[in-house]
């Protein structure tokens, strides 16, 4: 669930083109979020949602509005990156993330990527588009489930790949009667752990494996009646 929070005091304006996904660590020492807030709404920066200890997610802003979250940054030739770019705060002391976080940014993320068509190598970290000045978000947000920052990214395909499937094999009206999105993206990190190798690629036979529980489920489903 996201909560509106919405403030436009650090926009520069529409025409946000909605390329990458930028994750940021706020490393505050009391990891409070109205300390947060009050920042990102009065000081000189600001960003389009804030993640919580708890997963509570905070929009301040809509998508298309163009912040001031990665500024000076470099990336694929470009030297400002608040253009093209979608920017998450993720609230905390450092090191360490909380596990409500990484589910809640594994919703917020996949969201957003069908949303507007962002490929997981676009989801990229603060630290890689301004390298000499930044360190955050720091490795702690993926260590615990993958060997790298690359095989954390690559995660997020299998997980579109893996529910474009779903639609394909059902058509997307019949899939969402089958599987319930919501509460497959909030396991995401056990799903994603099942179809994915530690490389990033994804495992064909856990895959195929996770798409029998769908016919399973549409079966029983088919079997009761129990959709409309």
């Amino acid at each position: 669930m996201i909560i509106q929070h919405l403030q436009t005091k650090n926009t520069s304006g529409l025409g946000n083109t909605k390329e990458y996904i930028v994750l940021h660590h706020t490393g505050t020492g009391e990891g409070s979020l109205q300390g947060v807030l009050r920042t990102l709404q009065h000081g000189t920066v600001s960003a389009h949602y804030v993640i919580d200890t708890d997963g509570s997610v905070y929009a301040l802003n809509t998508d298309d509005d163009i912040l001031r979250h990665a500024w000076p940054s470099n990336r694929d030739g470009r030297t400002n990156l608040n253009q093209y770019s979608i920017g998450i705060e993720i609230v905390g002391p450092l090191p360490g993330f909380t596990d409500a976080q990484r589910k809640a940014l594994r919703v917020l993320v996949v969201d957003l990527m069908g949303k507007y068509s962002i490929p997981s190598t676009h989801l990229i970290r603060h630290k890689d588009i301004a390298p000499r000045r930044k360190t955050d978000p720091d490795d702690s947000l993926w260590a615990d489930f993958f060997p790298s920052y690359q095989a954390y990214q690559e995660s997020y395909a299998a997980v579109q790949i893996t529910m474009g499937v779903y639609e394909k094999l059902y058509t997307k009206e019949f899939a969402e009667q089958i599987v319930d999105w919501n509460t497959v993206i909030q396991d995401i990190d056990r799903v994603v752990q099942r179809v994915t190798n530690p490389d990033g690629s994804i495992n064909i036979n856990e895959l195929v494996y996770f798409i029998g529980i769908g016919l399973e489920r549409a079966a029983i489903k088919i079997k009761d009646k129990s959709f409309v």
